[in-house]
């Protein structure tokens, strides 16, 4: 005797009829994928021998790298290729192209330097620190000052800043970081929830990571900032 099952499809609503050995054959495909599934998390976590880290057993003739010489080179290369010397901004292209409607890419570059001025105490690096306040201001295309229409490009910018004072005492950058925070702020919305608009006059709202740790640092700043300005940006 042959029994039969019905089961109903999702897309059709109709009932199709199993009997015992499509049952089976069925039960047993699952059960495969059920023991794989179970098995996969134990093969996925084996650890994965680092020898950076010191792990135990690998050769001892492994290739040993110096991060403080590597981070040197690979940041000499960047200035030496990118860096305009005369108009002091970055470099768009390998061949030395500006493209002048960009802005927060040149935050990450002051980033570079600033690692590099704390790394080396060159004067050569806190001599470019110095001039990419100047430069990168004129290049902003939004106004002849350091705010933009990307409130997030603004909180990449105002960390560089604030690391770039920190670094070498410049108080342009002090004021520069209180006003990105003070442009960002405006971009407070208590639409949809409360957040930060992703851009000027634009209703797409946006919770962004940089802001938490701009709030702490911009507190840290001499003479500080008024906290009013900061509360409720980021739950």
């Amino acid at each position: 005797m042959i029994t039969f099952y019905c089961n109903r499809d999702q897309e059709s609503g109709t009932f199709r009829k199993y009997n015992d050995f499509e049952w089976i054959k069925t039960c047993k495909s699952l059960m495969v994928s059920i023991i794989v599934l179970l098995f996969l998390p134990l093969i996925s976590c084996e650890k994965y021998l680092d020898p950076y880290n010191g792990d135990q057993g690998l050769k001892t003739n492994f290739y040993k790298v110096d991060w403080v010489a590597a981070a040197d080179s690979s940041t000499n290369s960047f200035i030496n290729r990118y860096w305009n010397t005369t108009s002091h901004v970055f470099n768009n292209t390998y061949d030395g192209e500006i493209a002048w409607n960009d802005y927060w890419p040149e935050a990450h570059g002051l980033d570079v330097m600033v690692d590099a001025y704390l790394r080396t105490k060159s004067e050569n690096f806190k001599q470019d620190i110095y001039d990419w306040y100047e430069g990168v201001r004129k290049k902003n295309w939004y106004s002849d000052d350091w705010e933009n229409v990307f409130y997030d490009d603004m909180g990449w910018h105002c960390l560089a800043h604030m690391r770039a004072l920190e670094a070498t005492g410049d108080q342009r950058y002090a004021k520069s970081s209180k006003d990105l925070w003070t442009w960002i702020t405006q971009g407070w919305s208590d639409y949809d929830g409360e957040a930060l608009s992703g851009e000027k006059n634009q209703m797409i709202l946006v919770k962004v990571k940089v802001f938490p740790l701009m709030d702490l640092q911009l507190l840290l700043l001499p003479g500080g900032i008024n906290y009013t300005q900061m509360k409720l940006l980021v739950d």
